[in-house]
């Protein structure tokens, strides 16, 4: 076999192969997806502006008393001083998802200010897919085939694996009589 028709023997297996590939492709089941789904919760906190509460006063008779002495001795300066002193008190309820706390400014015997503020946790729902799509694959190795008479093809041999997992095999070789051979399967999966 002589270099021009060894040629034409690779060019006419290659047109074999490029219609094999576009007719597999063309006529094969669409591509298989693996979705891999998560769903994740988190916490988030809900926060919203809180309320001041600051008392108008309201007006009431005081009588007029006028003490001429007292019996007992009076720290007059301690009186006025816890009179006058601003009392902070503060409380929190919290229940399951929700904390209430309340802070109150006490001063002159009257509420001076009341603070209310809240949160309330609200479970957010993540769902995460994750697409796996089967890329082409590419193997290279070495085939031998045998028979009665001794091997009749050695040589490398190409795989492709597409994404539809369809197979194709190019081998290019020798066979016993040490000629130029080349061989070209196809497989498709069920």
């Amino acid at each position: 076999m002589n270099w021009t028709e060894l040629s034409k023997t690779i060019v006419t297996w290659l047109f074999v192969l490029v219609g094999i590939i576009f007719l597999t492709n063309h006529f094969s089941p669409s591509k298989k997806v693996i979705i891999d789904t998560k769903i994740e919760y988190k916490w988030d906190t809900v926060k919203v502006d809180s309320i001041s509460y600051v008392p108008k006063p309201i007006p009431y008779p005081v009588p007029d008393i006028r003490w001429d002495t007292f019996k007992t001795p009076v720290d007059t300066n301690l009186i006025l001083k816890d009179y006058f002193t601003k009392v902070f008190y503060s409380d929190s309820l919290i229940h399951d998802s929700i904390t209430i706390a309340i802070q109150d400014t006490i001063t002159r015997n009257r509420i001076f200010s009341r603070t209310l503020s809240y949160s309330i946790l609200y479970p957010t729902k993540i769902i995460t897919n994750e697409v796996l799509v089967v890329k082409n694959e590419y193997f290279y190795g070495a085939q031998i085939v045998s028979g009665r008479e001794g091997f009749s093809f050695i040589g490398p041999e190409f795989t492709l694996k597409t994404k539809k997992n369809n197979l194709f095999q190019l081998g290019i070789g020798i066979d016993n009589n040490f000629s130029p051979t080349a061989s070209l399967s196809t497989s498709w999966q069920f």
